[in-house]
């Protein structure tokens, strides 16, 4: 471990950590990708197991010897700052109540690149039996040769229950996204945070954010979100001007029906049986305020709504996502895990 005890704190290297904004870090490499600051560690574990790539860290001294300790031997030759309460206090700005949410320990860490919405939602077809993609592990089967959980894509099977075949011409899958949120220019990062963490928990399987949205990596988002923005695939579209006109489109072409929580008097009910029925389902958000623009209610299937009682007409979007994905999560043949 490269340790680096703390006692000037103007050196230029913890500059990342209390003298950069968000978008100085998001700009760090440019033209490559930046960094982000991940807080706890809990939430630096789930960025370590997403893969992503530690530049150094910011800690207590306390924590070489607790809990967090776990976390040292995966951060390599990296530099390992240290310092004691009073002195993490003057570098972050923090006080003692906000750096408690920290658990006192920092990590700057690189971005890594964000897949395009095609790559988001289209199913890998490895040979029947392989699991899709090299990040995750490969799917433990029971004597029926079914794939156990319900996140990895279950193999086609022959009448005898066996896997069929190593290298079948069109393996049979289940789409790699059936539940997609879509949020359109939500700024707020606690409101992002939040949905990522509602859509995590509650069964959504992917997340596609607009380009006017607050990027889920600053570090408000990450901390609401409790790391979960390393647990669900996302992206953000590049410009604008994907959203809704050619971001629409590819939905539509991708088997998606897409639905805009919005409050008109034509709105569904979200627990309208059709919705669950459906085999993929596209739920869009609209920013703080404002709502969702016209021209993307108009472009959606349908508008619908969470029934409310006491004369109250709406919720904020991280509450009303939640409430949404509760009951529009659900996906046929799958169970929480």
């Amino acid at each position: 471990m490269n340790r680096i005890n703390v006692t000037n704190w103007e050196i230029p290297e913890l500059q990342l950590y209390d003298r950069l904004s968000e978008p100085q870090l998001l700009h760090y490499y440019e033209p490559d990708l930046g960094l982000f600051i991940a807080e706890s560690p809990n939430v630096i574990e789930r960025a370590l197991n997403a893969g992503y790539e530690p530049i150094s860290v910011l800690m207590e001294e306390r924590h070489l010897t607790d809990s967090a300790s776990r976390l040292l031997p995966r951060l390599g030759d990296i530099p390992v700052y240290t310092a004691d309460p009073a002195t993490m206090n003057r570098l972050t700005g923090f006080s003692q109540e906000k750096l408690s949410l920290t658990r006192g320990m920092l990590c700057a860490m690189r971005r890594k690149p964000l897949p395009t919405l095609t790559e988001l939602l289209k199913p890998e077809t490895e040979p029947v039996g392989k699991t899709a993609g090299s990040v995750l592990p490969e799917p433990e089967t029971d004597p029926a040769g079914k794939t156990a959980g319900s996140v990895l894509l279950e193999p086609e099977t022959d009448p005898a229950g066996k896997t069929a075949g190593s290298v079948p011409p069109e393996p049979k899958v289940d789409p790699k996204v059936r539940r997609l949120v879509v949020l359109e220019n939500v700024v707020n990062p606690t409101n992002v945070g939040a949905i990522f963490r509602s859509a995590a928990a509650l069964g959504m399987d992917a997340i596609l954010l607009t380009a006017g949205c607050s990027d889920p990596l600053y570090r408000r988002a990450v901390r609401v979100s409790m790391g979960t923005v390393f647990q669900i695939p996302w992206t953000i579209l590049p410009s604008a001007e994907d959203w809704p006109g050619p971001a629409m489109s590819e939905l539509h072409e991708q088997g998606f029906h897409i639905v805009a929580m919005a409050l008109r008097d034509d709105s569904v009910s979200i627990d309208d049986p059709k919705l669950t029925e459906k085999e993929k389902l596209a739920v869009v958000l609209g920013t703080e305020g404002d709502g969702l623009a016209a021209d993307t209610m108009a472009a959606c299937d349908d508008t619908i709504k969470i029934p409310m009682y006491h004369g109250v007409d709406s919720l904020n979007v991280a509450a009303a996502s939640a409430v949404a994905f509760w009951q529009l999560g659900h996906k046929p043949g799958a169970e929480p895990g």
